[in-house]
């Protein structure tokens, strides 16, 4: 192993023995329906793909503080159209002395198509689906249609510019509902810095199509290094998001919220 790939392991370790022990002191939301635009999740593999990742901490001690995060990526390109099919899903659950804390998850479906347009431009379609008890979100639906551009490489990096239109329904405890029009600005951006390792950043603009002061925030930032072959790593992310309207249903929550989480990850395909 090189002395970057070793710096980059001992330093995904380090961060993620900071970040549990930061998600044993609070635990918060993170960004729960970013539509995603998956299309660099390939990494190489051309037919199919699949990553799951697992976390969590478990404290036992005259209180009881139990966490769990989980995700996976799935991926299948349908030949011999060329469009790609993809399945998204997360979910964060917190518990203290058996009490529901933080429950949140998002499950995502995405297709995409290059269809009329030039390379690499292509045409996608989206659908998430999401809950998240701290913002007092029983529900919340979002459909759109968009355009990516998904081949701006600099050396070892690699970025995913999006557009897109979206239709977005919410069902909040509170029993009050809204249906908003949003546009999806989205940049991905991924970059390898050994050759098990790699920082992936991505931000999300959201704003309303009825006004410019209702608008949603998101942004994550990850380490990855693999530790055993390109099947197994370590993943370590803080996501931050902040909704400038949530107010309005949802009085007494904080518009913004962030976590850290850490996760073995699994990586299969062809």
């Amino acid at each position: 192993m090189s002395r970057s790939s070793k710096f980059a392991a001992c330093l995904a370790v380090f961060l993620g023995s900071f970040s549990l022990a930061e998600a044993q002191i609070s635990y918060v939301p993170a960004a729960d329906t970013r539509p995603p635009v998956p299309q660099d999740i390939a990494n190489g593999r051309t037919d199919w793909g699949l990553d799951l990742g697992f976390g969590g901490s478990f404290v036992q001690s005259s209180a009881s503080d139990d966490s769990l995060n989980g995700n996976f990526d799935v991926f299948k390109t349908l030949k011999p159209s060329k469009s790609t099919v993809y399945l998204d899903g997360d979910f964060i659950n917190n518990t203290v002395n058996g009490a529901s804390i933080v429950n949140q998850g998002a499950l995502t479906a995405l297709y995409n198509n290059q269809l009329f347009l030039p390379a690499p431009f292509k045409f996608f379609i989206f659908d998430t689906n999401a809950y998240n008890n701290l913002f007092q979100l029983n529900y919340r639906a979002t459909n759109g249609v968009g355009v990516c551009y998904d081949d701006l490489r600099w050396g070892k990096s690699h970025q995913v510019l999006s557009l897109a239109l979206s239709s977005e329904y919410e069902n909040f405890t509170s029993g009050m509902t809204d249906t908003t029009g949003r546009a999806v600005f989205h940049d991905e951006f991924k970059m390898e810095i050994s050759k098990t390792a790699k920082v992936h950043a991505d931000f999300f603009y959201m704003p309303s199509l009825a006004g410019v002061g209702n608008y949603r925030l998101s942004g994550e930032i990850s380490l990855e290094t693999l530790i055993w072959a390109r099947y197994l790593g370590l993943k370590v992310s803080w996501t931050d998001e902040y909704d400038s309207y949530l107010h309005q249903y949802a009085p007494t929550v904080s518009l913004n919220d962030s976590v850290w989480t850490t996760a073995l990850t699994y990586h299969f395909g062809r």
